[in-house]
């Protein structure tokens, strides 16, 4: 491996600060890894072509930012930690990475969205994007919608559909027009927490269903029915938040079947349907007549595009579009505009493309860092089972302390007194860029390493 290091004086920078930037880069594209144990300070002199006083410097500055640790007796090692105590805001908001906010990154759609507006604006005029009447044409959009969602598995028609401002908001509609004030709603174990966030706001209870390595347990459902008498089930099966299962069409249909039976109307959240692309066919395909299929575009084009689509039983279609006209008045129809755009221009289905190789790519890289992570289809968040050598609380503290966060299983908890398994969701698209990404993964890596080890770092100046 070729680390041997040309050091150039770029912008006037003293050679030893040029040389911590060098093996920063270094471990970042992976010629360093964590653990890694560096030469002698000697051999490092002759590498990067200076003196050993130069190296002693910059080392001692590595060891500051966390790039290097030392273990006494036995030399200093490669860290992927950054410290962040003593930077100032503006050095510590460049180095955090976070993996907490399960979003999608812009860059690898950036062009094709561009010139999706572009084109766009030439055909209809930018300016049309702030008219009142831009939901005009809203049955064009509605037939575009169900050929869309038929090409997914979940067989629409026109008439089936309603327009909304993204899931979080046909969440809110469905909430409102089957549940009432201290209803419960079953759901899993650990859940979105945008679940919790509706279900406070509208008074009802969030009711646990015991879970296997395949999400919700069709025996459980059943008792847990019989437990609590009730009506509605809240359904993640595709790229489920945070766990990042996928249930098998064996599964949707044990609890289709269990739905049918006990007449429980079902709100099937399936947002990452598009990139995770699982194949089997959705509650609302098996369980028509009782399921409102939620849909949209923020986890396979950009989080930012807010527009969805509810797929639900016609003789509900009425009220529910009031209460999703109650939630949000203007119909979001400049997103609606633009996905036939899109399609006219062939762009749609590079977006898609695009992000879910990126996705898959990030999520090779999550698996070179910490194989233990799981994701069983393609997306941008991932679930990492956490034990006693390292609690998730713990992870998430030691880890924000060197700038990275992630997400602890707890906060997704449907009912905070009931067990749940113990880890956290890792969000891989907040990072832009994926050598930030990587540099987040390493630093967990590390962690993990350390507490199955044994090993502390220590703050001391390095090993000469």
């Amino acid at each position: 491996m070729d680390t041997t290091f040309t050091l150039d004086s770029t912008g006037g920078k003293p050679k030893f600060q040029r040389m911590v930037e060098l093996l920063e880069a270094a471990i970042v594209d992976g010629r360093w890894r964590p653990g890694d144990r560096l030469p002698s300070n000697r051999e490092l002199a002759v590498r990067f072509g200076v003196t050993i006083g130069t190296v002693s410097k910059a080392m001692s500055e590595a060891v500051r930012r966390g790039i290097v640790e030392t273990r006494v007796g036995s030399g200093t090692f490669v860290s992927a930690q950054r410290k962040m105590e003593g930077l100032g805001p503006i050095e510590a908001a460049e180095r955090a990475v976070n993996l907490s906010l399960n979003v999608l990154p812009i860059a690898p759609v950036g062009g094709l969205l561009e010139a999706a507006m572009a084109a766009h604006a030439k055909r209809s005029g930018s300016v049309q994007m702030f008219s009142y009447a831009e939901a005009r044409g809203i049955e064009r959009y509605l037939r575009t919608a169900a050929a869309w969602l038929t090409t997914l598995g979940t067989p629409a028609e026109a008439g089936q559909l309603v327009l909304t401002g993204g899931v979080h908001h046909g969440l809110l509609a469905a909430f409102q027009i089957l549940l009432q004030p201290g209803d419960p709603v079953l759901c899993d174990p650990l859940c979105y927490t945008g679940f919790r966030r509706i279900a406070l706001l509208r008074g009802v209870q969030l009711t646990p269903v015991a879970a296997d390595a395949e999400g919700m347990r069709p025996d459980s459902l059943e008792q847990t029915i019989r437990a609590r008498g009730a009506r509605v089930l809240l359904a993640n099966p595709v790229l489920q938040n945070p766990l990042a299962t996928v249930q098998s069409g064996e599964r949707r249909a044990q609890i289709a079947a269990v739905c049918r039976r006990h007449d429980l109307k079902v709100i099937e959240d399936a947002i990452s349907v598009p990139l995770a692309d699982p194949g089997a066919p959705s509650l609302a395909t098996l369980i028509p007549e009782r399921t409102i299929h939620l849909t949209g575009w923020s986890k396979s084009i950009a989080s930012g595009f807010r527009l969805g689509y509810a797929c639900l039983p016609e003789s509900w279609r009425s009220s529910y579009q009031e209460a999703v006209l109650g939630a949000q008045w203007f119909a979001p129809g400049y997103y609606a505009e633009l996905i036939e755009s899109m399609q006219a221009e062939g762009l749609l289905e590079q977006c898609i493309q695009a992000q879910r190789a990126e996705a898959s790519a990030r999520q090779k890289l999550l698996r070179s860092w910490l194989p233990t992570a799981v994701s069983a289809g393609i997306g941008y968040h991932a679930w990492l089972p956490c034990g006693e050598e390292l609690p998730s609380q713990e992870l998430c503290e030691l880890a924000g302390s060197q700038g990275v966060s992630v997400s602890a299983g707890h906060h997704f908890a449907s009912d905070p007194d009931a067990a749940i398994p113990d880890g956290v969701r890792i969000s891989m698209g907040s990072c832009e860029e994926r050598a930030k990404l990587q540099q987040g993964l390493a630093a967990l890596s590390n962690l993990l390493a350390q507490a199955k080890s044994g090993q502390r770092l220590l703050g001391t100046a390095p090993a000469v």
